[in-house]
């Protein structure tokens, strides 16, 4: 019916009649494995005819998911939900051009192999459409690797790279990639297609160490589809050698001679000293502090009244033993002065 559109109307303005909005999506391969670009393509239609309008620009994008099946045969059982990636239809990119309706996008398998339900959907603030898929799986790399060391000096290392032909098709697949010494070089080495299911690879031998080799395959499935992958960093390593130290002879060995230490024993201070040494300290401390309290704190002159009644009777004991002496000695000269008198036979003149 009619319409009336009130406003300010720019020249690049469109009017929009939105019918049945609905997502066409191509369905995803039913073989894929770990490490695989896949591309998408999503329409959103209008009536069934894409959008040609600006009325999408910048608004709407393709979001792709895949939601785990839990299925416990498989290993990703309990895995979840893996956002993978979202396109928007603005010409950048792997999309061709802007604001047609098209997106057009890849992204890598880089989540846990097993069985996935894909999901992809738009979402805005008008509309939302969902578009659900039947489940996949996604196998491990159908690529297998065994390695050989160089024995020989100037000998190679050899790496085989072995083919899993119940899914890819040898005689499709090329192989490119890079070497990584452990020295720091870096080799880039290509791997041509050939009816046989596997590829060697040469390495130098540098010694010991990890040898690091990224790959890229290119290639077509059993059900022809081609397919572009980048399998996981295959590491070899190389461990270490041990150095061997020659045996010495038995005779050369001669037998340490063993210098008896002598035993001293500590010296152990018994319980009686060191209760005397305790109580004597902690008297001296108690007195210390008694005279530095009574000199500066109370302003007091020591006084010690001490009895030294022996020393007194001692005095008197000397004492009198030399009055006696004394008389003694008195009398001795008194005889002796008297003897004189008698002895004395000088004679006078007279």
């Amino acid at each position: 019916g009619p319409w009336q559109v009130i406003g300010q109307i720019m020249p690049e303005s469109r009017i929009v009649v939105i019918g049945e909005l609905s997502l066409k999506v191509d369905p995803l391969p039913k073989i894929l494995f770990q490490g695989e670009t896949v591309k998408v393509t999503g329409k959103i239609l209008n009536d069934g005819e894409p959008i040609r309008a600006n009325l999408f620009k910048d608004a709407v994008s393709l979001n792709v998911s895949f939601v785990s099946t839990n299925n416990e045969n498989f290993e990703n059982f309990g895995a979840g939900i893996q956002q993978v990636t979202e396109f928007k239809d603005d010409g950048y990119g792997f999309d061709e051009s802007a604001k047609d309706g098209v997106f057009t996008g890849e992204f890598t398998l880089n989540f846990t192999p097993g069985e996935w339900r894909p999901e992809l959907y738009i979402t805005t603030d008008v509309l939302e459409r969902r578009v659900v898929q039947d489940p996949i799986v996604v196998h491990e790399p159908p690529f297998s690797f065994t390695s050989v060391e160089a024995t020989e000096e100037g000998d190679d290392h050899r790496i085989t790279i072995n083919i899993d032909d119940e899914l890819l098709k040898p005689d499709t697949v090329i192989m490119q990639g890079k070497i990584y010494y452990p020295n720091g070089e870096e080799q880039v080495f290509y791997l041509d297609s050939n009816s046989t299911t596997a590829r060697e690879l040469a390495l130098q031998d540098y010694g010991w160490g990890r040898y690091n080799i990224e790959i890229s395959v290119f290639g077509s499935t059993i059900n022809d589809r081609e397919f572009m992958a980048t399998l996981p960093t295959y590491l070899f390593e190389i461990e270490r050698p041990i150095e061997v130290i020659p045996e010495i002879p038995v005779a050369s060995v001669s037998e340490p001679e063993i210098i008896p230490v002598p035993v001293v024993k500590p010296k152990v201070m018994s319980t009686g000293l060191m209760v005397s040494l305790i109580v004597g300290g902690n008297l001296a401390i108690l007195f210390i502090g008694w005279l530095c309290i009574r000199v500066f704190v109370q302003n007091k002159p020591i006084k010690l009244k001490l009895n030294f009644a022996f020393l007194k009777k001692k005095k008197a004991t000397e004492a009198k033993k030399s009055e006696q002496q004394k008389t003694t000695d008195a009398e001795n000269g008194s005889k002796n002065d008297k003897t004189g008198e008698i002895l004395n036979l000088s004679m006078s003149d007279d």
